[in-house]
């Protein structure tokens, strides 16, 4: 799989939960700010929906005029025009990224200025964070405009289903023969008896036998898989040793 192929797999799974959020924009509240100096809640939401697609297109070349940041952000008339402008965004970046090798990855891509650097990086840098990253940001902050508005605000980092295993998880600690004194933590995730998720994380690599001990299950926390420094280290079928929940 190439780079652009991980990026488009990422983006089509993320554009999804973007479109919920543009999705719940009040439309009698698309001038709302919350505060004199931010963006309106309309100019915020066809940001995050337009610039996708601009981004994509600018990816393709190596040297990009700096635009004016100074320039406020478009006001859109209605809701339809936000939502119009993400599925044309959405589409341009589908028919884009594939089109980008992985040795065009590597190329170095810059922002110029009077013909001068002012900002450069490898075009891959450029998508993951200006691309990807920079819509997570924008999505996040429209989530508390939306709340703010008193409008629903879509759960982005949590799927539903998560909720339906709450009293199939638990969390637990890797003792050693020591009072704890490390960051080791696991994870799992049970259906039928089985465990079938099981993630663990540690700051640490402390020495001794693990021996699991419960904790408590609070729907405030992220998934494993969304959690600072975690990684997902096995997938099993059937591990009656694992802490039961």
């Amino acid at each position: 799989m190439t780079v652009a192929q991980t990026f488009l797999h990422e983006f089509e799974h993320e554009s999804k939960t973007t479109h919920k959020f543009l999705d719940r924009t009040p439309e009698d509240k698309l001038n709302w700010r919350p505060h004199e100096k931010s963006m309106t809640a309309g100019q915020l939401a066809l940001h995050i929906a337009s610039a996708m697609g601009s981004i994509a297109e600018i990816a393709q070349q190596n040297n990009v005029p700096m635009p004016d940041f100074n320039k406020p952000f478009a006001q859109p008339q209605n809701k339809a025009e936000i939502m119009s402008a993400f599925e044309k965004s959405v589409a341009t970046v589908k028919r884009i990224l594939p089109t980008i090798t992985d040795a065009a990855m590597q190329e170095t891509w810059r922002f110029v200025k009077d013909g001068k650097p002012i900002m450069e990086m490898p075009r891959q840098a450029f998508l993951r964070s200006i691309l990807l990253n920079h819509n997570y940001h924008h999505r996040g902050q429209y989530g508390v405009y939306l709340r703010l508005m008193g409008a629903q605000c879509h759960q982005a980092t949590a799927p539903a289903e998560m909720k339906a295993l709450a009293g199939n998880v638990c969390f637990t600690r890797w003792k050693t023969s020591e009072p704890p004194v490390d960051d080791r933590m696991q994870l799992t995730i049970r259906l039928d008896s089985k465990a079938v998720l099981v993630s663990h994380w540690s700051k640490t690599d402390p020495a001794g036998e693990p021996g699991p001990r419960k904790a408590m299950w609070d729907r405030s926390h992220r998934p494993p898989f969304q959690m600072r420094g975690s990684c997902i280290d096995a997938v099993v079928q059937n591990a009656p040793n694992w802490a039961a929940c």
